[in-house]
């Protein structure tokens, strides 16, 4: 088996890649290959951390659509973890804090046998490649259907977040590319086929110049490419 992902993002025009808020994590050294995103809300605080969170605990624990009891556990360790951060600010921090965090997000999970399951709560793209072409997109949209108002997976344990799932098959030499909104409504306009041709500089100009041709938002872009192989 050979799976070759890739995390290619940038932040924001004008910030520090310490503050883009998108997150991506990955495993592929066995089957079954997990690849997930997630894009913290910027109005809520410490939504980097809570989307870093989602993602690497979704792959690390292979839970494709967080559960309740997941959900709680990592709830926990995201309060745990920015406790300190909180303690250090001044009070509307958190005050803010304790209004949560959020995020979206979305699971692909790809097994031995040749299929494949994605989960998703909000508005990433999940673009299935095959022979070069695209295949389809899931959710199937259009590049100008993206509003400020996804679904997310919040830290308040109030709000049960909606998790949509699909599957499908995939051969050798499928490529799958996870994008968090911005990124998703660029290739939505412009074609998802050349992402698989790109190296991070060759993403960090493609990004740059699509920004000042305004047909990319200026928001934090993040697409991890992953290709299968038998």
């Amino acid at each position: 088996m050979n799976a070759s992902p890739q995390v290619l993002s940038m932040p924001k025009a004008g910030h520090t890649d310490a503050e883009n808020e998108d997150a991506a994590a990955y495993e592929s050294e066995s089957w079954p290959v997990h690849a997930a995103v997630a894009d913290g809300a910027t109005e809520s605080a410490f939504s980097r951390q809570w989307a870093q969170l989602l993602v690497e605990r979704a792959v690390n624990e292979g839970i494709l659509a967080p559960t309740e009891e997941a959900l709680t556990a990592w709830r926990a360790a995201w309060r745990t973890a920015v406790e300190p951060q909180v303690q250090a600010q001044p009070w509307y921090v958190a005050a803010k804090t304790e209004q949560g965090a959020h995020a979206t997000y979305l699971h692909l999970q790809c097994t031995a046998q040749g299929d494949w399951q994605a989960a998703r709560v909000g508005d990433c793209v999940l673009f299935h490649i095959q022979n070069r072409t695209l295949q389809a997109t899931w959710p199937d949209m259009e590049a100008n259907a993206f509003d400020h108002r996804p679904d997310l997976v919040s830290t308040q344990s109030a709000h049960a977040p909606t998790v949509h799932t699909t599957q499908g098959t995939w051969q050798p030499g499928d490529a799958f590319l996870l994008a968090t909104d911005a990124a998703a409504a660029w290739l939505l306009q412009t074609g998802a086929e050349p992402a698989l041709e790109w190296t991070p500089d060759a993403f960090r100009e493609a990004v740059e110049a699509a920004r000042t041709q305004n047909r990319l938002r200026n928001d934090d872009t993040t697409v991890l490419r992953l290709v299968l192989s038998s």
